[in-house]
């Protein structure tokens, strides 16, 4: 078994580690992007089994980084999960609307965030089964 693959993008540099250093440890492969064009121009270059992606990001937002990858053949099955501190109704259909298949709202614990990206990754492998 190949271990999952992980794009997280945020401009917060200091959460953006420690996600990797956790996911890391739960055996996941995890490339770092810090804004949205960044994140985009690494999920054309490498396949991602999950992204985690905040929305409010320099160059490019994350809705419009989500949409972009959403409508390639490479991403249009992938989970997406935004990391937010938006909270109202209409963010989180804003989120979804734009193809995000989860939401964590900043600030979030850590065992909350590695039990949705094992509970989609999880998904994904028993689909392609």
């Amino acid at each position: 078994m190949t271990e999952s693959t992980i794009l997280v993008a945020d401009d917060d540099i200091a959460l953006v580690r420690i996600l990797e250093t956790v996911l890391h440890g739960d055996g996941y492969d995890v490339e770092p992007a810090y804004d949205g064009e960044d994140a985009v121009r690494k999920a054309h270059a490498t396949t991602y089994d999950l992204v985690l992606m905040d929305v409010q990001m320099p160059n490019k937002d994350g809705l419009a980084a989500c949409r972009e990858l959403r409508a390639t053949d490479r991403y249009a099955h992938t989970p997406f999960i935004v990391l937010t501190a938006r909270t109202r109704q209409e963010d989180m259909a804003e989120a979804f609307a734009a193809g995000y298949t989860d939401y964590i709202r900043k600030p979030f614990a850590l065992p909350q965030v590695r039990a949705r990206v094992r509970s989609w990754l999880a998904r994904g492998a028993a689909q392609r089964v």
